[in-house]
């Protein structure tokens, strides 16, 4: 019995010895393998960092740049469009009348809340065309020049319709919220012909593309055949007056009385 427990006693020894005889091989073989690898030279630093940068930098989203002046609002271009789209969209009682996209468009989208609009509101720029459609038959009425869309959807918007006795008056306001009134445009268009005619305003001897209303609970209106617009206060200006316009169709113009 006394023989067994040394025979055991005497195993175990030989086991440690061995383990500790393994131990060193392996680490003695992990130092030469260090010590084989050539050392990097501040060369090779250089291009493995480049390397690193260039890697982290592919992951970053690239910017798109606008093709368009700098103005507000401030947006963040998501994407470039190149097939017509079409903006704002109605039936009239000869033909329809659109907005469409002339060229590539702008998709983006607010990044922060303002005065044109909510964090994530739509933003569409392009230079737009307004095109009435009568009998298959398509008419330019008016260019717009690097008009921006502000809506939030990607829906086609409507346009507010005034009656007149021989025409109606159809306006477009490409941003639904404002500060110091929306910017609309106009255009007319004949009962009976169907004859679109883009509409100026004339204001103070001045001959404005565009005009502008104060809010969504004064539209501009009808009122014993003038045009009567509510318009937005400007800064450093407090008038809020009615404005009073005589349509004159054969010029093409809403002149101010």
């Amino acid at each position: 019995m006394q023989h067994e427990k040394k025979e055991r006693t005497k195993i175990k020894r030989i086991a440690l010895v061995l383990a500790s005889l393994l131990s060193l091989s392996t680490l003695f073989a992990c130092s030469n393998q260090q010590n084989s690898e050539p050392p990097t030279s501040s060369k090779d630093k250089a291009v493995i960092s480049k390397e690193n940068t260039d890697s982290k930098s592919s992951n970053l989203p690239s910017v798109i740049k606008s093709q368009f002046p700098d103005e507000a609002p401030a947006r963040i271009i998501d994407k470039v469009n190149n097939t017509i789209s079409i903006r704002a969209e109605i039936q009239t009682d000869e033909g329809i009348l659109r907005v469409e996209s002339k060229g590539p468009e702008e998709i983006g989208h607010l990044d922060a809340p303002s005065i044109y609009g909510q964090a994530g509101d739509l933003t569409f720029q392009s230079n737009y065309i307004l095109i009435y459609g009568q009998d298959n038959k398509k008419q330019i009425v008016k260019e717009l020049p690097a008009l921006t869309f502000i809506q939030p959807s990607d829906q086609p918007i409507s346009f507010h319709k005034v009656h007149f006795k021989e025409t109606d008056v159809y306006l477009l306001t490409p941003q639904y919220q404002a500060a110091h009134g929306y910017t609309f445009y106009a255009v007319a268009i004949g009962k009976g012909s169907g004859k679109a005619v883009p509409l100026s305003f004339v204001y103070d001897s001045v001959k404005l593309d565009s005009y502008n209303y104060s809010d969504k609970e004064h539209l501009p209106y009808n009122k014993k055949d003038l045009f009567i617009v509510k318009p937005g206060i400007s800064a450093g200006s407090d008038d809020t007056k009615e404005k009073q316009f005589q349509l004159d169709l054969e010029k093409g113009e809403f002149i101010a009385k």
